[in-house]
């Protein structure tokens, strides 16, 4: 060995590179490692084919080499653009992660380990998974509402440059805007241009109302300051600065004695939640913009007990039959018409707007599991004494509710409104995209100047329907624009589904633009038309998102807006860019 000398430069890359070089590993170990790597390779691969194979089933690996086997039949039948059309979804990022979801979705090997591993990690250990963190005493919390709360100044041009790095890595065809305040400045500043007051409602995340719950370090009797982003009041005083009006509904001060969110849910508990509907009421009463309500009293409370588990055990993937986690009981008040008990409705015609995300669907819609008609919207209406009108979509706080207000098919809706209110979760401040979504003002403005002077309903009505269960503005032409069509269309642009996996909801709709070739049924006079479908249930993909561009489909089709209330409040995927064309919903769909 020779002696190196203080002189002498050491080049420690160099010396490990001769190390390894005269690293010697005998045949014998070389061919048993080679081949113990190839089979752990190939075991999963081949262990799924089997499985899929005994179930009747087609390999689901060879689904990745489906559209070249579909081009070339389009090729052989004569046809050279659909063959084009055909082999093009292999070539879109959009199929390749379809594929690898599917994949995840159906692996025989994952679905048998992964919740059985989990039990041991959330039970025994105390460990969650990237999307749910263990509290103490059985509370969960959501890993993003944590992220936000813990996280970096959501004001600063720092977070917002390495937001807008993150989700260009995670694709779509637009600039990511991360920052909210354009989008809430240009929200306002449209809806006052046509005379509509709006109202910004950020719900607070539970890791703000509960530390305590989360850290013995923050357990404390008394009450001590509400644990925020750093950069949340510097957004709100920027944004009153600039004449929006914020209703802040977190208390200036939290302690351990306080309960205001579900154990094992991301949502807000029904007690917290009326009282923030009676303090919302109280600064919209305070506004003096609305007129009284021609009928007063029609609506009343009907108390109920239900049972149900957190989403947030659900996003842990445990066995069906776990017993880590018990059902958690809430009691919530429905919302009802006094003369016929029937539940509270939303009402189309109403001057007051709520917008929101599933903080307004939570006791509202019955797929959450926490009962109907309780929700956000049943008591702000309740405690207003008046119908009002809802648009709410879970997991649509940032921009999918704004996109849905600024589609032109809404213009008339909007238009009879003299305030609007946007709820969204503050967690949503911090990685999430804010697509810029400006109303159609020539056309709104125009509509409002045509409204009547006075179009407060009444709330008893039986012959027309109550306002407790009129869904939809009578308006003269309305009937004829919710005709069926069934039509044959082929699929021009797609829009991408979450993952089941990180998707926070059990279900999705995804929304696809089709260039229509046939009209079999029904009026319509576009070239192009916008088709929703249902494309996750129950954290399992269906079809639909799997569609790809160039897919023929026919399609009987309804109106978005007469889907129903479930189908209007799911998670949506939109990435079409396009609010002129009207929305409607297949309720048939086949392949051609």
């Amino acid at each position: 060995m020779r002696l190196i000398t203080s002189g002498e430069r050491v080049d420690r890359a160099e010396i490990d590179q001769k190390e390894l070089a005269s690293t010697e590993i005998g045949r014998r170990t070389a061919v048993v490692m080679t081949w113990f790597f190839i089979a752990m390779l190939a075991v999963v691969p081949i262990s799924q084919a089997g499985l899929e194979f005994s179930q009747g089933q087609a390999p689901q690996a060879l689904k990745l080499f489906a559209p070249v086997s579909n081009a070339w039949i389009a090729l052989w039948q004569g046809g050279l653009r659909k063959a084009s059309a055909a082999f093009h979804p292999i070539l879109t990022r959009q199929f390749l992660v379809s594929f690898q979801d599917d994949l995840e979705q159906k692996s025989g090997l994952k679905n048998f380990f992964q919740p059985r591993v989990q039990g041991i990690l959330s039970g025994p250990l105390g460990y969650g998974n990237h999307q749910v963190v263990l509290g103490r005493g059985g509370w969960l919390f959501y890993q993003p509402g944590l992220n936000y709360a813990t996280g970096p100044d959501i004001t600063s041009k720092g977070t917002i440059q390495n937001t807008v790095r993150e989700l260009s890595i995670q694709g779509g065809d637009h600039a990511p805007n991360p920052d909210a305040r354009p989008a809430l400045l240009e929200l306002n500043r449209d809806l006052k241009e046509a005379g509509i007051r709006l109202i910004v409602m950020p719900v607070p995340d539970k890791a703000v109302m509960e530390p305590a719950r989360l850290t013995s370090r923050l357990d404390r009797s008394t009450p001590v300051s509400a644990f925020e982003n750093r950069g949340f009041a510097r957004l709100v005083s920027g944004l009153r600065a600039q004449g929006v009006e914020v209703f802040d509904c977190s208390p200036a001060e939290t302690s351990a004695n306080d309960t205001r969110y579900l154990e094992q849910d991301t949502h807000w508990t029904p007690q917290f939640m009326e009282q923030t509907a009676r303090a919302l009421a109280q600064r919209i009463q305070l506004m003096a913009v609305l007129p009284k309500p021609a009928d007063q009293g029609s609506m009343r409370l009907q108390q109920q007990r239900v049972t149900n588990l957190g989403d947030l055990v659900r996003m842990l993937k445990l066995k069906p039959d776990q017993s880590i986690f018990a059902p958690q009981t809430a009691t919530i008040h429905q919302v009802v018409d006094a003369a016929s008990g029937q539940p509270w409705k939303p009402d189309h015609l109403a001057d007051l707007l709520l917008m929101g995300d599933s903080f307004v669907n939570i006791y509202s819609q019955p797929s959450l599991g926490w009962g109907r008609a309780a929700g956000f919207a049943e008591h702000l209406s309740y405690a207003l004494d008046r119908p009002l009108d809802v648009i709410a979509l879970d997991g649509g706080g940032s921009s999918s509710t704004r996109v849905e207000l600024a589609r032109r098919d809404n213009i008339e809706r909007l238009a009879a409104k003299r305030i609007v209110i946007f709820e969204f979760a503050e967690r949503d401040l911090l990685g999430q995209d804010w697509l810029p979504a400006p109303l159609p003002i020539a056309d709104l403005m125009a509509a409002v100047r045509n409204r009547p002077e006075a179009t407060i309903p009444k709330l008893t009505a039986p012959a027309a329907e109550s306002a407790v269960g009129r869904t939809v503005p009578h308006k003269p032409g309305y009937t004829a624009r919710n005709e069926e069509l069934i039509v044959t269309a082929r699929i021009v642009k797609t829009s991408q589904v979450p993952a089941p996996e990180t998707a926070p909801y059990d279900d999705c709709l995804t929304y696809l633009k089709l260039s229509i070739e046939r009209i079999e049924s029904g009026h319509y006079d576009k070239r192009e038309i916008i088709v929703v479908f249902v494309a996750m249930r129950d954290h399992v993909l269906l079809p639909p998102a799997r569609f790809a561009v160039g897919d023929r489909l026919r399609m009987k089709l309804i109106p978005m807006r007469r889907a129903g209330d479930e189908i209007q409040s799911m998670q949506r995927a939109d990435n079409l860019d396009d609010l002129d064309l009207r929305p409607f919903f297949s309720v048939e769909t086949s392949r051609q």
